[in-house]
């Protein structure tokens, strides 16, 4: 006992140090690895909410969608689900059904919140965009930061329904999601272009969360409709 008290007198601080520093290279660890997932914050040249670099960049889809949206009328899918959990369940089984919960919740209030009015339609539940028309999109950004901060949007009142809960989905534990645009006339995706529009959201393949496609009318009858 002697001996070891003698020890850890001598090398105390050593190990301290050592304890340390494996602490801080772990953490550098794991943020260089979700560095990858995260939208790049950037500094402003201007007071606008839209930056000029924001297209090639891929960052902030959310400073221009309610451009596109703001007075027109929007068809979505209907199948959003309400879900009723036990709160005082210590073992909290809603923390596993956080992605089921928030699926195109977010989507639906973010696009009221825009001022579009938003029409549910369950015959586009069964809709599922392919790789072939999402190649023909225009890819207009991440969608991780939109949906993160639409839980001040949200109409849940429960713990799952506050910041907490949607920065781990769209961060920690979200795949990149993405805003797609299709339009036949680039012109009706703009503030006095087409009165009508379709927004579908799709399930991610893997991971968490869902992408978003905006299409005008003639894309999607064109394109996507069965």
């Amino acid at each position: 006992m002697k001996q070891l008290l003698k020890w850890k007198k001598e090398y105390g601080l050593v190990l301290l140090i050592g304890v340390l520093l494996v602490l801080i290279l772990a953490n550098a660890a794991f943020s260089y690895r979700d560095l990858t997932r995260l939208v790049p914050m950037t500094t402003t040249v201007n007071q606008l909410p839209y930056q000029i670099g924001y297209p090639e960049e891929g960052a902030y889809p959310g400073a221009i969608l309610p451009l596109m949206v703001s007075g027109k009328t929007v068809y979505t899918k209907d199948d959003i689900q309400h879900f009723e959990f036990d709160m005082s369940d210590p073992e909290a089984p809603w923390e596993h059904a956080l992605n089921s919960i928030y699926y195109g919740l977010n989507s639906r209030n973010l696009l009221s919140a825009m001022d579009a009015k938003v029409i549910a339609d369950d015959s586009l539940n069964d809709l599922q965009i392919s790789e072939e028309v999402t190649g023909k999109c225009v890819d207009l950004g991440f969608s991780n930061d939109t949906y993160r901060y639409s839980h001040a949007v949200n109409d849940i009142p429960e713990e799952y329904g506050n910041y907490f809960h949607y920065y781990y989905i769209y961060t920690a534990n979200g795949a990149p999601m993405h805003i797609y645009l299709g339009a036949s006339d680039p012109l009706s995706l703009t503030p006095d272009g087409e009165e009508e529009l379709y927004a579908i959201w799709q399930k991610k393949e893997q991971g968490c969360g869902e992408d978003l496609y905006i299409f005008d009318r003639e894309f999607y009858e064109k394109e996507v409709a069965p």
